[in-house]
């Protein structure tokens, strides 16, 4: 028997519509079907702009962040996402010789088929009017004077903390999660994570701000790659500053904040 529209969808309901979707993408025909439809409609410019301008929606960002977090407090999930993470990434490198021949640079070297997919998506890109002014645009800010100017040695500072400012959306869960730590425990650090503060061109996370040049950088493993600390200290110790690494493994823990709380305290007590 069907059931009355309007009337609201129980969780036993539920459940068996989720898996009666999770059978029907399990069966490669039905993901070819699917895909296929989703091409046809993607060239299709106002369904297109519609989905863009959904998914980019303020209120979804906040939904799926909202979501997100609430997922990451289960200590089952997040070691099971932090797990799967760390054997996918080992995994590629002992199989993926294009990635193995890579080993130790931040991004993949990518094999022949997906160099020729990204080219055959650029030259469909370039079909679009309002992208490729947007590109020429850009390129003829870089080359020409206002360009060049922007980026000599007295506003190259200004200009970098402008496009850092811009590029992503901060602070990032990770920051924001020292952030927290921070008032709940007075620890003496600011945040400068949003191209307020450089050094060399670098933007660390957090500064000391009591006098003492320590640094606080907060990053996820699986995206850097394994010299990211090393580098990155040693960069930042030519101007004088020590550097505190925190990782998901750091921030992520059973007990993160005690852990957090005494590396803290132990490198500033360290420092003159």
């Amino acid at each position: 028997m069907p059931r009355p529209k309007g009337m609201p969808i129980t969780t036993e309901h539920a459940e068996k519509l989720h898996e009666g979707i999770r059978k029907k993408w399990q069966n490669p025909k039905f993901r070819r079907k699917m895909s296929q439809v989703t091409r046809k409609l993607w060239r299709n410019s106002e369904f297109r702009e519609k989905i863009l301008t959904a998914m980019q929606g303020e209120d979804r960002k906040k939904k799926i962040g909202e979501a997100s977090k609430r997922h990451w407090q289960q200590v089952e999930y997040r070691e099971k996402v932090l797990k799967t993470r760390h054997e996918r990434k080992h995994l590629r490198k002992k199989t993926d010789p294009e990635i193995a021949r890579c080993n130790g640079r931040k991004m993949r070297c990518h094999t022949q088929e997906a160099k020729n997919k990204i080219s055959e998506a650029s030259r469909q890109h370039w079909q679009d009017q309002r992208y490729r002014e947007r590109v020429l645009s850009s390129l003829r800010m870089t080359t020409s004077k206002g360009g060049k100017a922007a980026w000599s040695e007295e506003n190259r500072e200004k200009t970098l903390r402008a496009i850092l400012k811009g590029l992503f959306k901060r602070p990032t869960s990770y920051e924001e999660r020292f952030i927290e730590l921070c008032k709940k425990h007075n620890l003496s650090f600011k945040y400068v994570g949003d191209g307020s503060f450089l050094i060399a061109g670098r933007n660390p996370d957090f500064m000391e701000c009591n006098g003492k040049k320590i640094l606080v950088e907060t990053y996820d493993s699986f995206w850097h790659p394994k010299n990211y600390q090393e580098k990155r200290a040693s960069l930042f110790a030519k101007y004088g500053f020590k550097t505190i690494f925190l990782s998901e493994g750091d921030l992520f823990a059973h007990d993160w904040e005690e852990h957090c709380v005494a590396k803290i305290n132990q490198e500033v007590t360290n420092v003159v």
